[in-house]
């Protein structure tokens, strides 16, 4: 079966940070590519808990997610298909980009992803992946449905 995703790339966030890369458009991964072109965000099956985001971002969750709680944030899961535009070394990254993705700060080792075009999908239960971008699973890929 060809679909129409493939060749698309995968990466795994925890929540609520799959969430903040949608509304944002911009993510923190250690991770650097040439690779620019669709990518799945999928949503690692842990997920931050309040203390660990308040050491990370500086504050509570809900002054990130506003009235959405992270424990109602969808986890283990294929999320949303958007393209990768741009990925940035830590030394073009601004204050007001690093506010936007509620991160303290970016790091030497960081860069931050560009993502446009970002659209939810139908979830489909995904635990898989490594660190980095990998290619994603034919029969995820297949499993995928843009939200309308």
């Amino acid at each position: 079966m060809h679909s129409k995703f493939n060749g698309v790339k995968g990466i795994l966030l925890k929540q609520p940070y799959t969430e903040i890369a949608t509304r944002c458009g911009m993510f923190v991964s250690e991770t650097n590519t040439d690779y620019r072109g669709e990518l799945l965000l999928c949503s690692a099956a842990a997920r931050y808990n309040t203390v660990q985001l308040k050491k990370k971002a500086g504050m509570y969750i809900s002054d990130i997610t506003g009235s959405m709680h992270v424990d109602d944030m969808e986890v283990g899961c294929t999320y949303a298909l958007c393209k990768l535009v741009d990925v940035l070394n830590f030394t073009h990254v601004t204050r007001d980009m690093i506010n936007r993705m509620m991160v303290k700060e970016v790091s030497c080792q960081d860069h931050v992803f560009v993502i446009e075009d970002i659209r939810r999908v139908v979830t489909v239960p995904f635990t898989g992946g490594t660190k980095g971008l990998w290619n994603m699973p034919e029969e995820v890929i297949n499993s995928t449905r843009v939200i309308v």
